[in-house]
């Protein structure tokens, strides 16, 4: 017999009803759940043995959704579809991490002043100035209309927390009651703002930012532009052309797929494909002698930092021998320095 769960958090349509004729469990029993019983003939759940600690009203619901907490107070989300999946992973996420979210969506967009004053002036000058709100723009931008509904259900669960905690439904979470006496607010949910689509995009800013940033990248980028400079040889245009189709993009995957085949390009391609990785020449429109004294300064922060390029980096990796593997083929993956403030 397993263990029992920890609990189940049940949230229900606001006025419980529910249009959908199946319960959202999960093929399996759930984690943790007592699988030697019934073996579902009688039409019952999983969920029906296990003690319901809490029903909690979400407005924009389809039908009912379990949230399953197990060891450690890890949730596992029961739904329908992905609407209804991404409302109840916003209002659960929030319950449990709403001040990091908080500060990440302000970090992405340049508004942590908005709180923390002053003090906070010289980050957000920082953010949009290396184009932050750019690039959640940008994202914003490219949204296809199934993840802007998505984005849209999990903003909405955020919001619907902040609703709970407003109203006295749910405690305030300990970092904005601690804030909001030294910041002199006298009601510390007065810190809670909505999130929109917009904040959603400055989220994903700073994830993509602390998920594929790093020094190294504005000596790249300075390189690049410096081929564009060895422009007095003769001919320059096929000496240029060969460093880049050549050299600089002529990256291929070992073996028949791979996940990220070069320079942060998402999404399989197969080997000796020819699919570019990125186009020839790209314009980023910096001047080569800005892009030589950032990279002089990224080099400074380094050594302050106590780093060099041979020393003091670390990340996590992890790698399957392909005798443990479903196909005997080895797997190696690694991390790009995860910081806590990524989920």
């Amino acid at each position: 017999m397993a263990r029992p769960l920890s609990r189940v958090l049940l949230l229900l349509l606001p006025l419980s009803g529910c249009g959908c004729k199946e319960d959202p469990s999960p093929a399996q029993t759930p984690p943790g759940a007592d699988d030697s019983g019934d073996d579902g003939a009688s039409g019952s759940t999983p969920f029906e043995d296990v003690e319901v600690t809490a029903e909690i009203p979400l407005d924009g619901l389809s039908c009912d959704v379990h949230v399953v907490r197990t060891e450690a107070d890890v949730p596992h989300i029961y739904a329908h579809d992905r609407a209804d999946l991404a409302r109840v992973f916003g209002y659960v996420t929030a319950r449990d991490r709403f001040f990091s979210m908080d500060l990440a969506r302000r970090l992405g967009l340049g508004t942590v002043s908005q709180i923390l004053g002053q003090d906070a002036l010289e980050q957000d000058m920082e953010a949009r100035s290396i184009a932050m709100t750019a690039v959640a723009d940008n994202l914003l931008s490219v949204l296809t209309p199934e993840q802007e509904v998505i984005l849209q259900a999990y903003a909405d669960g955020v919001n619907t927390y902040i609703a709970q905690v407003k109203a006295g439904n749910e405690p305030v979470p300990s970092e904005l009651e601690l804030a909001g006496g030294l910041l002199g607010v006298d009601d510390p949910t007065d810190l809670m703002a909505d999130f929109g689509l917009r904040d959603m995009a400055g989220f994903m800013a700073v994830l993509v930012y602390e998920l594929g940033y790093e020094t190294g990248d504005v000596g790249r980028a300075r390189a690049a532009a410096q081929i564009a400079a060895w422009s007095a040889d003769d001919l320059p245009e096929l000496r240029e052309a060969g460093i880049w189709e050549d050299i600089y993009l002529n990256i291929r995957p070992l073996h028949d797929e791979a996940s990220a085949p070069g320079w942060g390009l998402n999404g399989a391609i197969a080997a000796g494909s020819g699919a570019a990785v990125r186009p020839p020449r790209p314009d980023i429109g910096v001047p080569l002698s800005l892009l030589e004294r950032v990279d002089a300064r990224m080099d400074r922060l380094q050594d302050r930092l106590g780093r060099d390029h041979e020393v003091g980096w670390g990340s996590n990796a992890w790698a399957v021998m392909g005798s443990a593997s479903a196909d005997g083929t080895a797997l190696l993956a690694g991390d790009g320095h995860l910081p806590l403030t990524v989920p």
